[in-house]
């Protein structure tokens, strides 16, 4: 009896500690923890205390520039070591444009064929360029000389145009002025273009005129007819002229 009662009793014990197994819930696995997505926004009026502003990447520096070699200047030169060769005609080499082109051209450090080539080239140009002013002074002393004939005071023809100047210069002799003195203002008149203007000669050829009418009166001899001074001093030239 003894024997089954403690059986009885082991086995009494025993069934809670089975029971107990079977009912213990299986561990259960903690769920991941969520990130909260990154905001621009540093701080909030809400917040006790501002975030921190982000930290600002680093700037990288521009590399520093590489030093450029410069390249050497050419020695000055002198402009009296050129020799010109086949310089254009009507150029000379002591002219003052081609000094200065030569000054500039030894500051260049242009050699002596280079500068043969740009003078030759640049030679027709300026012979015509040095000589625009004395082409356009002659031009204006031939047109001077053509209005001159064609004037009715002084010209008509290049006969009576010859006669009326040979008055004015014949005035400049009886002036008693001395010769080489009258030799200059012709001499004036010709180097400046003033003996070919048609006004200057109206001028002189008007006060000629005075000179000879006075002289005439003067010396005794008749009254002018209305002749001019020099039809007066030269008749049979003009009754030949018609």
């Amino acid at each position: 009896m003894s024997e089954s009662t403690g059986n009885t009793s082991d086995a009494g014990t025993a069934a809670p500690a089975a029971d107990a197994a079977v009912t213990t819930p299986a561990a259960t696995t903690a769920p991941a923890a969520t990130t909260a997505p990154e905001s621009p926004v540093t701080s909030s009026l809400l917040s006790d205390k501002a975030a921190e502003p982000a930290a600002t990447p680093p700037v990288e520096t521009d590399k520093a520039p590489e030093a450029k070699t410069e390249p050497e200047k050419p020695a000055a030169l002198d402009p009296k070591d050129y020799k010109l060769e086949g310089l254009p005609e009507g150029i000379q080499a002591d002219d003052e444009l081609v000094q200065a082109f030569l000054d500039g051209a030894a500051k260049g450090g242009m050699d002596n064929e280079s500068v043969n080539a740009v003078l030759n080239a640049l030679g027709p140009k300026l012979t015509e360029r040095l000589n625009a002013g004395a082409v356009a002074f002659k031009e204006l002393n031939e047109k001077w000389q053509t209005d001159a004939i064609a004037d009715p005071v002084i010209g008509g023809s290049a006969e009576k145009l010859e006669a009326n100047m040979a008055v004015v210069k014949n005035a400049m002799n009886t002036l008693g002025l001395p010769a080489e003195m009258v030799t200059d203002a012709l001499r004036t008149f010709q180097f400046t273009g003033a003996g070919n203007n048609p006004s200057i000669l109206r001028v002189m050829h008007a006060m000629a005129s005075r000179l000879v009418e006075k002289s005439v009166v003067q010396g005794g001899g008749p009254a002018p007819t209305g002749k001019t001074a020099a039809q007066r001093l030269y008749p049979t030239h003009f009754n030949n002229a018609g």
